[in-house]
């Protein structure tokens, strides 16, 4: 998303001629620019990392296909702008060095599909369709309810590899 100065030097950039003198002044404002918004982009998802790893002492996340993401038209630009590469980065370095747990779900998983509550998965579930409703009474948006599956399949294999390690250990 571009802001106002952004748009402005970008637009000023243009109507320059290429190889001369302002239009080498120009480009060095835009890359000032574009550098500074890169530069609290990183620090908010440092700090967001942060405390995420501060706060909680297993952290579940889908690991999302963000290859194919980028090949729609509708999702290109913000999947790019958002750096999700970047802040899983971030996040699993950062729990490493704490000693918390960071569990990835694979991205086949169907977390949207399936119901929170009763465990009854759906056959289609259009993007288009932004809350999810359930014949047993489950009635909420999409996303959380993506959340609350992703949160309960990770604790889930967290557990259970507890307990493989805690046999493993008394054999």
């Amino acid at each position: 998303m571009m802001n106002c100065t952004q748009k402005l030097a970008q637009r000023k950039l243009s109507k320059r001629m290429k190889g001369s003198n302002n239009y080498y002044k120009q480009k060095l404002v835009v890359a000032k620019i574009h550098e500074k918004i890169r530069n609290q982009r990183d620090d908010f998802l440092h700090q967001e990392s942060r405390r995420l790893v501060n706060t909680y002492d297993i952290i579940c996340v889908e690991t999302l296909d963000l290859v194919e993401m980028m090949k729609t038209k509708y999702f290109s630009k913000q999947v790019s702008d958002i750096s999700c590469n970047k802040f899983l980065h971030n996040l699993s370095y950062k729990c490493e060095d704490s000693g918390k747990t960071l569990h990835k779900v694979n991205k086949y998983y169907a977390s949207s599909k399936i119901c929170s509550v009763c465990g009854t998965k759906k056959k289609t579930l259009p993007l288009s369709t932004r809350v999810y409703s359930c014949e047993c009474g489950n009635v909420l948006n999409r996303d959380h309810n993506a959340a609350i599956n992703i949160a309960t399949k990770g604790m889930i294999s967290c557990l259970t590899n507890t307990i493989e390690a805690g046999t493993a250990l008394l054999a």
